[in-house]
């Protein structure tokens, strides 16, 4: 990985993408180390951070989400996500993004003169919503996805050889061809027999839940963007933000059992 320095040596790399996770594949398990699992308090307050390894068995795998999260004023903008469900209630986000020294910020010109390197984050879904829908306060949806559990797993398992991949071969973000929604598509493209091949299908991610509800990906019967508003779980993120069911509440799926 690239690095920067100020003059008095190496810049650190901002918490939330100082460290890398990995996994490790062990018949029909993968035991995954540093799962990001940070809390945060309010918009721009404190960050604590956490992070833990844990195994799971590919056979517990039987959910899938796709979250889009605009976070500018130009029309298109977003982040996308992809978040994975387990038997157990618990659920691990896999988020692509550049990753960033200690006071860099984001920009179009940086991006092509000196271009960002790009990291897997895998962290516990509650990190990385209550990041972007509180402490961020950015607009966030969360659809729920349709894909057979065979497929899920797949998906699965090929955006965590992505993330182990990285330490080794370096790479680095590019505004057109290499962004988080580029990054997803090639890894749906591994595993879906009608390819999304179009460029100007992910070139702008504010738009990709449109795509992908076209394509079957989604398990959202409104038609998009029209239906959108209901996926929108900002408020939902706040109301559970403490709540241990954390994932399920926001997709309304708690029941007495968990109440």
């Amino acid at each position: 990985m690239q690095s920067i320095t100020d003059g008095e040596g190496p810049v650190p790399w901002n918490p939330e993408c100082r460290v890398l996770a990995t996994a490790d594949f062990i018949g029909d398990t993968v035991r995954i180390k540093n799962i990001r699992n940070f809390s945060y308090t309010g918009k721009g307050g404190a960050i604590v951070e956490k992070y833990y390894d844990k195994t799971f068995s590919l056979s517990g795998l039987t959910d899938i989400s796709y979250a889009v999260s605009p976070f500018s004023r130009v029309k298109g903008v977003a982040h996308t996500f992809i978040s994975f469900g387990f038997s157990s209630g618990e659920f691990i986000s896999i988020s692509i993004e550049i990753r960033k020294h200690v006071g860099e910020e984001y920009s179009f010109v940086r991006s092509i003169t000196h271009p960002f390197p790009l990291i897997y984050i895998i962290g516990n879904e509650h990190d990385l919503l209550t990041l972007r829908a509180i402490h961020r306060e950015e607009t966030v949806y969360l659809y729920p996805g349709k894909a057979s559990e065979q497929a899920i797993q797949k998906l699965f398992l090929g955006m965590l050889r992505g993330a182990n991949t990285i330490h080794t071969q370096t790479e680095y973000y590019n505004l057109f061809f290499n962004t988080c929604t580029t990054k997803i598509a090639r890894h749906i493209n591994e595993i879906n027999p009608l390819p999304i091949v179009s460029l100007w299908d992910v070139v702008m991610p504010d738009y990709t839940d449109i795509v992908a509800q076209r394509m079957g990906f989604l398990a959202v019967p409104e038609r998009l963007p029209a239906g959108r508003e209901k996926y929108r779980i900002n408020g939902r993120a706040v109301r559970y933000a403490n709540d241990s069911n954390f994932s399920l509440r926001i997709r309304n799926k708690v029941d007495a059992k968990t109440s």
